[in-house]
């Protein structure tokens, strides 16, 4: 009799087990705002792309002139992208400075509230691009409140495919597409 109830005690917990780590995607250990999409189904699968292009009208502006007005610190942000590579939320290193920056801006401006949309590339399906625009809001996000920002001032969310910077079918067209937007709010 008791050996029967130390079995089904057992399989209930190691049940319990398996249902919970279901549950989640694993994180990575290092960082938690990055991480690489965790693989494609064959029907949503999409061609590799080349290396994406250097970003250059994109990079940031010095902090070191001083104190920015409040026009110019929310004309600032909303200019501000973070790009990431094919089917990936992980932020880039040279992003990381932006970030930091854009941090920096919003504590000089702590009434205003920031919508980070999501953005992909036209390749996959509609479903997939929305999560995948949702995962890269989310990272920035992550690193927003890390640093500090309030949650309640950060919103992320994901316009897909739907709403392309560059209109094309090919990797310049893509590696544009593929980013957050810093959006100011009232």
């Amino acid at each position: 009799m008791k050996r029967s109830a130390v079995v089904f005690v057992t399989m209930g917990a190691l049940g319990l087990i398996v249902v919970a780590g279901c549950s989640s995607e694993p994180q990575k250990a290092t960082m938690p705002a990055t991480g690489m999409s965790s693989g494609m189904s064959a029907a949503t699968a999409a061609p590799k792309a080349v290396a994406a292009p250097e970003h250059s009208g994109m990079q940031p502006a010095s902090l070191t002139s001083g104190t920015p007005s409040r026009g110019s610190a929310m004309a600032r942000l909303s200019e501000q992208s973070v790009y990431f590579d094919f089917d990936s939320y992980s932020i880039k290193d040279k992003y990381e400075t932006v970030i930091a920056e854009d941090f920096k801006y919003l504590q000089q401006l702590p009434a205003r509230k920031l919508q980070l949309q999501g953005n992909a590339d036209e390749r996959g399906s509609r479903e997939y691009n929305l999560a995948l625009g949702d995962k890269r809001a989310q990272a920035v996000k992550r690193r927003l409140l890390l640093l500090g920002v309030p949650e309640s001032r950060v919103e992320a969310v994901s316009f897909g495919k739907e709403k392309p910077r560059v209109l094309g079918h090919d990797e310049a067209a893509w590696s544009e597409n593929r980013r957050v937007d810093f959006q100011n709010e009232r």
